[in-house]
């Protein structure tokens, strides 16, 4: 190899490198960013303090819901890898996971309106859609990639997989 190809691919090299680490470094920044915090050094000081106690104490107030609502799931996952279907276990575990999730819902409901009931005027307008977004109510819609494929009653099931559009 002559010497200006091998001063091109060791420029090509550590340039890659170098636009490489940025992209993970960009990314690794985006993914630890958190929703909060933009917002939270809009407030002041004091709603900071509100902000902060009214979910620390939500967040103790959760913690053993939270454990119910792993136990209900991981009990259900037990129920559908068991080797014979059991149809009363399942509605057993659905009810309380459905249970553990509405009571999550309504903790995080009364939270919202506790921490609503303590914060300013503009410190609510500030918040309004972040509040929303922990309630639940998502602004982006989730698009399908494909519309699903309608089997005709002669089809078998097992040609799923094939022919999709």
């Amino acid at each position: 190899m002559n010497r200006r190809l091998k001063l091109f691919l060791t420029l090509s090299i550590t340039l890659n490198v170098l636009l490489a680490g940025m992209i993970a470094g960009w990314s690794v920044q985006r993914w630890n960013a958190h929703p909060w915090q933009a917002v939270r050094e809009e407030l002041d000081p004091q709603s900071r303090n509100v902000v902060a106690r009214v979910f620390q104490k939500a967040r103790r107030d959760m913690h053993e819901q939270a454990r119910i609502a792993r136990a209900a799931r991981k009990d259900m996952i037990a129920t559908l890898k068991a080797d014979t279907f059991d149809e009363q276990a399942f509605d057993k575990n659905l009810t309380r996971m459905r249970e553990a999730q509405m009571e999550v819902m309504n903790r995080k409901a009364e939270t919202v309106k506790e921490l609503a009931m303590e914060l300013s005027v503009s410190d609510r307008q500030k918040l309004a859609k972040h509040l929303v977004r922990a309630l639940g109510g998502h602004e982006r819609r989730i698009h399908r990639a494909r519309k699903p494929r309608v089997l005709s009653p002669e089809q078998p099931a097992a040609d799923t997989s094939k022919n999709q559009e």
